[in-house]
């Protein structure tokens, strides 16, 4: 796989985690559904100003496309919450605790939300 297949696939895996289509993500990024469809098959080269438009546009840092040691995890969180999960030991220790019960207190905070919706 090449670059551009690479974060292709990073950027498909993000926007499918915040259950957006091609079309949403392109209209909040200036781009056809088409484009963005391109840009996550390889087939289109993307620059760094557009990379970043996506990665606002997703909630995620731009590191998350470019650096193959950011692996976000598949909890059916989005953005920032399985930004900071899967990347919290860049944090100092105090930033770390305080990172973990934020993101315990949300998920539980989610888990609660599906829960009653299921009642």
């Amino acid at each position: 796989m090449d670059t551009k297949q690479i974060i292709g696939k990073k950027i498909k895996d993000a926007r499918q985690r915040m259950s957006l289509s091609q079309e949403e993500l392109g209209k909040r990024v200036g781009y056809s559904a088409m484009g963005i469809s391109h840009f996550e098959c390889g087939i289109r080269k993307i620059g760094v100003e557009d990379l970043e438009k996506i990665a606002r546009a997703l909630d995620i840092g731009v590191s998350f496309f470019i650096d193959p040691s950011f692996k976000p995890i598949n909890t059916g969180q989005t953005g920032r919450v399985s930004y900071l999960r899967s990347n919290v030991d860049i944090f100092d220790e105090d930033k770390q605790k305080e990172i973990s019960n934020a993101t315990s207190k949300f998920e539980d905070f989610v888990k609660n939300l599906h829960n009653n919706k299921n009642k």
